[in-house]
């Protein structure tokens, strides 16, 4: 699965989704996925919920269930930092919740944050909704996610974050690392 991150601009105090300030960003997309033979049940689109609040949420509501509709997935970033809303859940196509790292970071310390991080887990299973623990940096944090239901999760204890290239020459050694167990 491939994410494509919606940026965000300051315009003073407010994030303003650049991509979705364009009423036809979801055709554009879809356009260019078609373009180059993307399936676009590979695609992930991560927004932040100031997406839905910001001035231009109605295009960003309108691409998403224009997205959605084509089979892009939608992930739903830093859940739980400010302005959540269950009504967002219920009222645009998100596919994927993910815990924001600041959640993660204190869970094995605070029994009220890791009741959090349960409640959300357990909501997003009612729902139906993926859901992605972001900022595991410990084996104790991960195997806490683990023990409540979270079977998805990023940081790096994982990994560090790459560069193009770096991602290229690693799907070329896997892809060559499965021909071999193939064979």
């Amino acid at each position: 699965m491939v994410t494509a991150w919606a940026v965000a601009r300051r315009d003073r105090d407010q994030r303003v989704p650049a991509e979705f300030l364009r009423d036809d960003f979801a055709e554009r997309l879809l356009r260019k996925m078609d373009n180059y033979d993307i399936d676009p049940a590979s695609i992930e689109i991560e927004v932040t919920e100031h997406a839905f609040i910001d001035r231009g949420a109605k295009y960003v509501s309108r691409a998403l269930k224009a997205l959605s509709k084509a089979g892009v997935s939608v992930a739903l970033d830093d859940f739980g930092t400010g302005y959540s809303s269950l009504s967002h859940l219920r009222d645009f196509p998100v596919d994927v919740l993910k815990i924001d790292q600041s959640f993660i970071r204190r869970m094995n310390d605070d029994a009220e944050i890791e009741s959090i991080v349960k409640a959300v887990i357990g909501l997003s299973k009612s729902l139906s909704i993926a859901v992605v623990a972001e900022g595991i940096e410990t084996l104790e944090q991960k195997m806490a996610l683990l023990e409540h239901g979270c079977s998805f999760g990023q940081g790096y204890l994982f990994g560090r974050a790459v560069g193009r290239d770096e991602v290229q020459r690693l799907l070329l050694d896997s892809s060559h690392q499965s021909q071999l167990r193939a064979a």
